[in-house]
């Protein structure tokens, strides 16, 4: 068996049906190892062949997409030696490569008040993300949360939205309130919902992913002026 060979049990068997980050895991995979070491037999892998994915990485200046690139493989790695297909994994006394700061950013109340009234116009094309990052403000929730959610998680009567412990990032359902204008929004996107989606994606497969709204956000950022 080689890596690549693995990369494909491991995306199919494990990470498709299991992880909401499975495009991003995927995209690692992809751009960051089969190029580098598909072909190495998982009888010759080494600590050499790992640092061969992540050193070009460190390289371009992304500490960060290394770390991760590092806990994608060593994840696999440690799925393969319990299914049997490796008898040990070669990462298991290495150091991550970098660790990820805690993110403290926070938006000030003046670059709330420019971001929520220039969202019209520098958001134009993506009527469905200025609902979302509104959402986002008024509710408190992740955007990840907030773009799939689902019209029978809410309880209008209550005002109340229920997000589930299969949606939940910490596996426990909690019920957010709702106020009048968490309402409005929600009511000004119910007409372009795909049956309980409130948010639904392009393809018509599924919800907006909290990548999406990402990407676009990040593809607006010098028209929000707002720091990053």
């Amino acid at each position: 068996m080689t890596v690549r060979t693995l990369v494909t049990s491991y995306l199919t068997k494990h990470v498709r049906p299991k992880l909401r980050s499975k495009k991003a895991v995927e995209r690692r995979f992809a751009k960051n190892v089969t190029p580098i070491i598909g072909n190495i037999r998982l009888s010759d892998l080494h600590k050499r062949e790992i640092n061969r994915v992540l050193d070009p990485i460190l390289e371009r200046g992304r500490p960060i997409e290394a770390t991760r690139c590092f806990q994608d493989i060593r994840a696999m790695l440690r799925w393969a030696v319990a299914r049997g297909d490796l008898d040990s994994n070669p990462m298991e006394d290495m150091r991550m490569p970098a660790v990820s700061p805690p993110r403290e950013r926070v938006l000030s109340d003046a670059e709330i008040a420019k971001l929520w009234r220039g969202l019209p116009t520098t958001m134009k094309g993506s009527p469905n993300c200025q609902r979302i990052i509104k959402l986002c403000l008024l509710t408190a929730q992740r955007v990840g949360e907030v773009s799939g959610i689902r019209l029978d998680e809410i309880d209008f009567k209550a005002q109340a939205w229920t997000i589930p412990t299969s949606r939940s990032k910490n596996k426990h359902a909690h019920t957010v309130p709702l106020s009048d204008a968490a309402l409005s929004v929600i009511e000004e996107a119910r007409p372009e919902a795909r049956g309980p989606i409130l948010f639904p994606d392009d393809a018509g497969k599924g919800s907006l992913s909290a990548d999406a709204v990402s990407k676009t956000i990040t593809k607006a950022q010098k028209r929000i002026d707002v720091e990053h």
